[in-house]
């Protein structure tokens, strides 16, 4: 399963329940605004879900869930960092406190317009 959105500003990640993560500012392929809850797998509810989106291939978000919700935002591997490439695009990522939600953290990132963002669940 792979399912790629765009944005057109920043997006945010955030849980809700104990497993549906929620994400706003995506947009369809052809420009439909697209308000994402996803039900994510969480195995035994304390670990990270199967869950993953993939920011234009460099950057790759997780969702964790331990009666809680925290997200991480790590590197995707290329071969080309060896040869000296730069290791990201400089975009930004914030982590607070969700104030709407007193269990769960909400990630924001900035990318750029048309940014791309492919969500995927790992096989179980």
């Amino acid at each position: 399963m792979c399912e790629e959105y765009k944005t057109a500003g920043p997006v945010f990640f955030y849980g809700r329940s104990d497993d549906l993560v929620e994400v706003e500012g995506l947009y369809t392929t052809d420009g439909h605004a697209y308000e994402a809850e996803y039900n994510v797998n969480v195995p035994g509810h304390t670990a990270p879900c199967a869950d993953r989106w993939i920011v234009n291939d460099y950057w790759e978000i997780r969702a964790y869930y331990n009666g809680c919700w925290s997200f991480s935002v790590g590197l995707v591997w290329h071969d080309a960092y060896d040869g000296g490439a730069p290791l990201r695009p400089d975009y930004v990522a914030t982590l607070k406190a969700d104030p709407d939600c007193n269990y769960s953290m909400r990630l924001r990132l900035d990318v750029p317009h048309s940014t791309i963002i492919r969500h995927t669940r790992d096989a179980q």
